[in-house]
C-alpha cells in the first residue's frame, strides 16, 4: 500500500498538516521549521511517498499533466515525437498522459479522458491523413490549448508544427541531379479507395517534381498503394525490376519512404547493379532498416524529435486567446552509401563517360562515411501536378493517383 501524510505524520509525531506544508510548501514559506522539512524529507524517501497529483491539482489550480494523443503508430517515425514530448516535459516537472487511439474509432472518447485527468494542455501527433484526425481534434475540449504535430488544424486554440517535406524530397533530388542522374524514378503512395491522401505524401511527390522541372527534366512517378511494408517491399521491387530493365532505365530512385527504395535495393541486387555505381537511391524517414541494407541508404530524416519538444515548450508558454499557428521544421538530409555526398561522378555522367567506383567504395556495397546536412527550409513555387493516369502506373510525366 502507497505511504500517505498521515504514515509520515505517524512516525514523526506530528498532525499530518505539518507534513503537507513541509513537503508541498517552497522552502521559506508556512509555519514549519527547517528541521522539520529535513526530517520529513528524509522519511518520505524512505516510505516511498508520492503526492497525489490530482488532489493537488484541484487545490493549485494546475494538474502539471500533459495529454498526449496518439493518432499514428507508435513505432518510427512517429515514436520520436513521444521521446521528444516525454524528455522536455519531464524536465518542465510535468507528466505526460498517453491514450493511443491510432486506428479507433471512439478516438474522441480519449480527449475526455484527458478533461477528467484536468490537463493542461494536448499533444496529438497524427500520420498526417485527413479523416479521423479532424474529426477528433475537432471535438478537444473547449478552452483546453492543442498542439497538433504532423496535421495542420485551422481552429481556435490550436498549433500545428509540420515537417517540410516538400523541400527535404527537393533537395534529396537535387542532391541525386548534381551526382549527374538524369532519370531519376519516384515512388509514390496511392490513397485506397476508403482512405484519403496523406498530406506528407502529397508535398513530398510536390517536392520530386519541383525539382526535376526545375532541371528540365521529365519525372517519372510510379504509385503504390497504401499498404503493410512487407507489401510495399515486394511491389516496388517488382516495379523498379521491371524499369530496370526497360531500353533507358531510370539511375536513380527516390521515395514517399525507405521501404519502396528498399525494394528497389532489392531489384538492383537481383539485376547484378551495383548501388551506387549504377544506381542511387535516396529515402525517407530514417527508418533502422535502412540502416542495415549494404550499402545503407541515404534519407531524409523528419524532425519529430524535436516537433515533441517545441510541443511541450509551446504548450507551456501557451497563452488565453492565442490565435491558432503553423510552423515548419527543417528535416536533415543524412547520406549513407547509396547515395553519397557529391564526388567527381556527377561530372563524368555529365561527359558521358561510365562512372567508376571512387575512393571508398568496394564491390559489395560497402559503404562510406555517412553525413548529415540540414535542409535549407526553401519552399518551391507551388507545381501543377501533372495528368493522371490509373491504366498505366509508370508512364514518364505521368502522376498515378
Amino acid at each position: 500500500m502507497a505511504a500517505t501524510l498521515k504514515d509520515i505524520a505517524d512516525r514523526l509525531g506530528v498532525s499530518p498538516q505539518a507534513v503537507s506544508l513541509a513537503l508541498h510548501k517552497p522552502e521559506g514559506t508556512g509555519r514549519v521549521s527547517a528541521e522539520l522539512r529535513e526530517r520529513a524529507l528524509a522519511v518520505a524517501h524512505e516510505l516511498g511517498y508520492q503526492p497525489n497529483r490530482l488532489a493537488r491539482a484541484l487545490v493549485r489550480g494546475r494538474s502539471h499533466f500533459v495529454g498526449l494523443l496518439m493518432l499514428a503508430p507508435l513505432e518510427h517515425p512517429y515514436a520520436e515525437a513521444v521521446r521528444g514530448v516525454d524528455e522536455e516535459a519531464a524536465a518542465s516537472g510535468y507528466a505526460v498522459l498517453l491514450c493511443n487511439a491510432h486506428g479507433r474509432k471512439t478516438a474522441h472518447e480519449q480527449l475526455q479522458t484527458f478533461v477528467s485527468n484536468q490537463v493542461e494542455g494536448i499533444i496529438a501527433v497524427a500520420s498526417s491523413n485527413v479523416g479521423l484526425s479532424d474529426e477528433v481534434l475537432a471535438r478537444k475540449p473547449e478552452g483546453v490549448p492543442l498542439v497538433s504535430i504532423n496535421r495542420e488544424i485551422r481552429a481556435p486554440n490550436v498549433y500545428s508544427i509540420l515537417m517540410d517535406n516538400r523541400s527535404a524530397v527537393r533537395q534529396a533530388t537535387e542532391h541525386l541531379i548534381g551526382l549527374g542522374h538524369r532519370r531519376i524514378a519516384y515512388f509514390d503512395q496511392t490513397p485506397s479507395s476508403v482512405t484519403r491522401p496523406l498530406q506528407s505524401s502529397v508535398e513530398r511527390r510536390e517536392g520530386y517534381l519541383a525539382a526535376m522541372h526545375a532541371a528540365g527534366l521529365t519525372p517519372l512517378v510510379a504509385s503504390l498503394p497504401s499498404q503493410p511494408f512487407e507489401l510495399r517491399v515486394a511491389e516496388s521491387a517488382r516495379i523498379a525490376h521491371h524499369l530496370l530493365t526497360r531500353p533507358e532505365p531510370p539511375t536513380a530512385f527516390c521515395a514517399v519512404t525507405d521501404w519502396e527504395v528498399i525494394g528497389a535495393l532489392r531489384a538492383c541486387q537481383a539485376l547484378g547493379l551495383i548501388v551506387p555505381r549504377d544506381v542511387a537511391l535516396f529515402g525517407f524517414d530514417d527508418r533502422e532498416a535502412g540502416q542495415w541494407t549494404a550499402p545503407a541508404l541515404s534519407t531524409v530524416r523528419p524532425a519529430f524529435h524535436e516537433a515533441g519538444r517545441l510541443a511541450v515548450r509551446r504548450l507551456l508558454d501557451w497563452e488565453d486567446g492565442s490565435d491558432a499557428g503553423v510552423v515548419r521544421l527543417d528535416c536533415q538530409l543524412v547520406f549513407r552509401g547509396s547515395a553519397p555526398p557529391g564526388t567527381h561522378e556527377g561530372r563524368r555522367r555529365l561527359a558521358g563517360v561510365s562512372p567508376r567506383l571512387g575512393p571508398g567504395y568496394a564491390v559489395g556495397g560497402a559503404m562510406p562515411r555517412a553525413g548529415v546536412r540540414r535542409s535549407r527550409g526553401r519552399r518551391p513555387q507551388p507545381e501543377r501536378s501533372l495528368p493522371c493516369s490509373a491504366s498505366h502506373p509508370v508512364v514518364p510525366g505521368q502522376v498515378s493517383p
